[in-house]
């Protein structure tokens, strides 16, 4: 999927979501991650949830991959999880457009 479809995916699915606005991501550790990210997720469509799975995984996959000079998977996992401590599935939508726009 091209970075513009991305894009419009994520603007949609922000729009879409304004009632989850008031669940935050519990990122105390990567298991409370997990189960903060069900929880937002439980009121989403199939398909919305599956989207938010993949920007999720895709969030992931990026920071590790850009990481590489040496930091490791715990280390990776602690700056995941301290970006993601807190935020709203709004907050994330704005994170994740904020750095489509940056690459």
């Amino acid at each position: 999927m091209n970075k513009i479809s991305r894009y419009f995916l994520a603007i949609l699915l922000l729009l879409s979501l304004t009632a989850c606005g008031t669940l935050t991501f519990d990122a105390s550790s990567v298991d409370a991650l997990e189960m903060s990210a069900k929880q937002m997720s439980a009121s989403m469509s199939v398909e919305e949830k599956e989207k938010f799975r993949e920007l999720l995984s895709d969030y992931y996959l990026n920071k590790f991959a850009g990481e590489l000079n040496g930091a490791s998977e715990s280390q990776i996992d602690s700056m995941v999880l301290t970006e993601l401590d807190g935020k709203t599935v709004d907050d994330f939508y704005e994170m994740i457009n904020q750095n489509s726009k940056k690459m």
